[in-house]
């Protein structure tokens, strides 16, 4: 059965961060909003965390994870929303939290929210990803996702508060999830669909492509300047033109050399392997 949004925040079912009863704004009839109290974003590759690591930037244990209380979500970034309530669950009772419809009008899709079970201890979170074609800001205190109360247990009694939890307790759990959700965001690629790993490998293919064709064109003139040094040049060979042809064949040879260089450097180039991503 359900159970109204007043009985819920009054029997403390979910307080503040400062153990205090959440406000009464955000309670409705059969339900409680939630707002954001910290963001998680992952902004970096492996080469630039890896680097900002070593530089000493960012988090120690998860480089490339930001936490902020304001962040702006890019388009295909996915971020993790964490609440600003607590949960302090009693037994018999469950609650049922979904994404705001506000949040996804604007084209953010959340994909892991559902049921929190009787007894849990701890804040709430979900994983969004922004499939518009904008930027979209999360604030800090921003309503992100309504939650709804269930009593699965007779032996529940609605008069019944929950167990009240310290503030020292509130602020390890809470420290705990952060981190636990930082392991599952830095698995993430940077963006939903792949575009830059999509867009590098492109570039690749187009830069050995075009590599390989100026490989292909400059030995094809080699080998045309070549045809026409052993084949066309004796033909004119008088002594009336015999200067002309040798400033001819000087400049054939410079060419040469010169197109000999250019192919060699192009090799150098290439990369040694290619791996795929």
């Amino acid at each position: 059965m359900y159970i109204s949004g007043s009985l819920a925040r009054t029997r403390r079912f979910l307080v503040t961060s400062s153990n205090k009863l959440v406000a009464t704004e955000q309670t409705k009839d059969g339900s409680i909003d939630l707002k954001v109290k910290y963001i998680l974003t992952k902004n970096y590759d492996t080469k630039e965390r890896i680097q900002r690591f070593l530089n000493g930037e960012g988090s120690r244990q998860y480089p490339g994870i930001e936490k902020k209380s304001t962040a702006v979500i890019r388009p295909q970034q996915t971020a993790v929303l964490i609440s600003e309530e607590f949960f302090n669950l009693p037994k018999g009772i469950l609650a049922h939290a979904m994404l705001k419809n506000r949040l996804s009008q604007k084209g953010l899709i959340a994909f892991n929210t559902g049921i929190i079970d009787s007894g849990y201890q701890g804040p709430v979170s979900t994983f969004v990803i922004n499939l518009s074609n904008r930027d979209i800001e999360i604030p800090e205190g921003q309503v992100f996702m309504r939650v709804a109360f269930h009593k699965v247990d007779e032996r529940y009694l609605p008069e019944e508060s929950a167990k009240i939890a310290e503030e020292d307790l509130i602020n390890k759990k809470t420290e705990a999830y952060i981190n636990y959700r930082k392991e599952d965001l830095i698995n993430f690629p940077n963006d939903f669909v792949g575009t830059e790993r999509i867009k590098s490998a492109l570039i690749d293919e187009v830069k050995d492509y075009s590599i390989g064709k100026s490989i292909f064109y400059m030995g094809l003139l080699i080998a045309v300047l070549s045809l026409f040094s052993e084949m066309i040049l004796p033909r004119l060979n008088t002594n009336d033109s015999n200067e002309k042809i040798e400033n001819l064949e000087t400049r054939i040879k410079n060419l040469e050399t010169l197109t000999n260089q250019n192919i060699s450097e192009l090799q150098k180039s290439l990369p040694a392997q290619r791996v795929d991503r």
